[in-house]
């Protein structure tokens, strides 16, 4: 299995949230969205941050597959794809942690034009 954190980017006119892009290849795990986060120390671990509005892409990160986590099921998380999904108050310096492991991020960078179709909407 091998698992990469493909990009960060800035969203245009929104400061506190982040996009992040991550290439999973030949899983046979699923990868548990639910712990994909940051922890912060001193901070019950139910007030981390967690993916938000989740997009499954083919490996490329050229199509969408399903929109939002609603149609994301578990046999979709295994095997090789790619997932973009917006996160709130990202530390760049830190890693983010998975059921896998830690992972460095990359450098915050501009939003790809491939992506340009994923649109982020504030949280109610």
């Amino acid at each position: 299995m091998d698992f990469e954190i493909i990009g960060v980017y800035s969203i245009k006119n929104v400061a506190d949230a982040h996009l992040i892009e991550i290439q999973v290849k030949d899983s046979i795990i699923p990868l548990n969205l639910h712990e994909i986060t940051q922890p912060i120390e001193n901070l019950d671990r139910l007030n981390w941050q967690i993916p938000y509005k989740e997009y499954l892409l083919n490996i490329t990160g050229e199509i969408v597959i399903s929109n939002e986590w609603e149609n994301i099921s578990d046999e979709k998380l295994t095997g090789s794809f790619r997932i973009v999904f917006f996160f709130h108050f990202l530390n760049i310096k830190r890693p983010l942690s998975t059921q896998f492991g830690d992972y460095n991020l990359p450098p915050i960078t501009n939003l790809p034009e491939r992506l340009s179709v994923i649109h982020y909407t504030k949280l109610d």
